[in-house]
């Protein structure tokens, strides 16, 4: 039977405590995880996990999204040295605690609505909850980061109907925000289905507004609401001059053409406008065009009164393919004295 002595009792339990030690030390100073942990329990006494980590390159800094483990909605980065060969952490260069901090303290009166504004129709980001955030680069006076609230609309926006639609819930929704008493200075307001989205400021999310006021202030700040407001007061106008030759838009889309300027007021006064034309018809040959160009002109020259200047796309199409394209602005067309000649000229 095999007898230990003491010495060598000494000798097993030195190697196992050395080999913990070690083992220790390297999960904390190699493997991110236990480097990251290191750090977040000296210094702030909390536990965290690794949401995502960035590096821009060779030995650049190793940026760290880590969330708390026991508050999930205190999140924050952690930014770290790293040597230029083998990509080892070397050193915190600085962490982002103190925003998550007060971000989290924010969420916590957030959260006491969050129910009620799923209810209306909205959730956090990736089907998440609804979670506050902050950008460094933004800060109050007091050098406080501003904080972020991105959210999703489960249907539409529908920004045709924007204000009989989207109105009341947008109302409700900041209202919402507003008794909360959480300091949110941007909303973000995207759908699942559309690239359409809407911005909000700190204007809007900490002053009390009426409907109507709201409405205005929106229109001149998120300029899809203006750019469908005008397509609902112009597109009878389009439709009336539309023939078997041509059509306006293209059918991805519900816009008859892009606004690209507007007034202070947030009125469209500048657009761009496809038209598409059937095939072997973009020609002077045609009989028809000089017809077709006269009333189109007609119709953003003189019928839309608002605006100041225009480009306009021609292109033949045939089975979804392009052929022919032409394009002038009206500074361009201002340089032929009768639509023959443009059509001479430029078809």
């Amino acid at each position: 039977m095999l007898r230990w002595t003491k010495n060598k009792k000494l000798m097993v339990s030195l190697i196992t405590v050395a080999v913990l030690v070690g083992s220790f030390i390297f999960f904390i100073r190699y493997v991110p995880i236990g480097f990251v942990n290191a750090y977040t329990i000296a210094e702030y006494r909390e536990v965290v996990k690794i949401k995502q980590e960035s590096t821009s390159g060779i030995g650049s800094p190793a940026v760290f999204y880590v969330q708390s483990v026991g508050n999930p909605k205190l999140q924050f980065t952690i930014e770290a040295e790293r040597s230029f060969f083998l990509g080892i952490l070397e050193e915190v260069r600085g962490d982002t605690y103190e925003d998550g901090l007060t971000t989290y303290h924010e969420q916590m009166k957030l959260d006491t609505v969050t129910g009620d504004i799923e209810e209306l129709g909205f959730h956090g980001i990736d089907e998440e909850d609804i979670i506050l955030d902050f950008l460094t680069t933004h800060r109050n006076e007091d050098g406080v980061s501003l904080k972020t609230l991105s959210l999703m609309s489960e249907d539409k926006l529908n920004f045709r109907q924007f204000k009989e639609e989207e109105l009341p819930r947008i109302h409700q929704l900041l209202a919402l925000i507003h008794n909360s008493g959480a300091a949110v200075s941007r909303i973000y307001i995207d759908d699942e289905q559309t690239l359409s989205h809407l911005r909000f400021d700190g204007y809007v999310s900490t002053t009390p507004l009426s409907q109507e006021e709201l409405y205005d202030y929106l229109r001149k700040t998120n300029w899809e609401i203006s750019n469908y407001e005008s397509q609902v007061k112009w597109e009878s106008e389009f439709e009336k001059i539309e023939n078997e030759r041509f059509t306006f838009g293209f059918d991805s889309t519900d816009l008859i053409y892009q606004c690209t300027d507007f007034t202070d007021e947030g009125i469209c006064n500048e657009i761009y406008l496809t038209v598409r034309y059937e095939h072997n018809g973009l020609t002077s040959e045609n009989e028809h065009l000089v017809a077709d160009v006269s009333v189109i002109l007609n119709l953003v020259e003189n019928t839309m009164t608002e605006l100041e200047s225009y480009e306009l796309f021609f292109v033949e199409e045939l089975d979804n393919n392009w052929y022919k394209e032409v394009r002038f602005t009206n500074e361009e067309r201002e340089q032929f004295e009768s639509v023959e000649q443009l059509v001479e000229e430029m078809f």
